[in-house]
């Protein structure tokens, strides 16, 4: 359980399904680990939480990234590894403070090109899926050969749209 005050929140490998409101009661949380749950959403109130800098929702059931997870503009660090998720949302690019992100092992087949923006990546997780639009070899250099290719290979109003 964690205080109101608390900086740093674990509820890890305890079976939980879901996650009651009130996590946006703690609006210093810098980072929050749920790790191997069995999570398929997050509650809405979290977007409150916006000192967070580190979000862990590795092996989960998570279907889709959260739209709470957009308003944490201070996140450095995400990872999402072993879930379900098949789609990363345009907004992920608005989350211009990452620096590390994992998506491994889920199912995605896309990136979209808002990832362009994550300029501060440089830590990039993402095999274990079905990336149909980026070669291998590109995935394979990592996160700043993933943005350039994103960047000369998609149109620039999609790249637009996507922000």
């Amino acid at each position: 359980v964690c205080a109101r005050a608390c900086a740093w929140c674990t509820n890890s490998e305890n079976g939980l399904g879901k996650l009651n409101d009130g996590v946006g009661d703690m609006p210093h949380l810098q980072a929050l680990s749920l790790e191997c749950n069995s999570l398929n959403s997050l509650p809405e109130d979290l977007k409150f939480c916006t000192a967070m800098t580190e979000l862990r929702l590795d092996d989960n059931r998570m279907g889709f990234i959260p739209p709470c997870v957009s308003s944490l503009k201070k996140l450095v660090r995400f990872r999402a590894p072993h879930n379900q998720i098949s789609v990363v949302p345009a907004w992920l690019g608005r989350l211009t403070n990452l620096e590390a992100l994992s998506l491994r092992d889920n199912g995605l087949r896309a990136l979209p090109s808002s990832f362009v923006y994550l300029t501060l990546l440089t830590s990039l997780e993402l095999s274990g899926n079905h990336l149909d639009t980026l070669p291998p070899s590109v995935l394979e250099m990592g996160a700043k050969e993933v943005r350039k290719y994103l960047q000369y290979n998609t149109p620039y109003e999609a790249v637009a749209e996507d922000r």
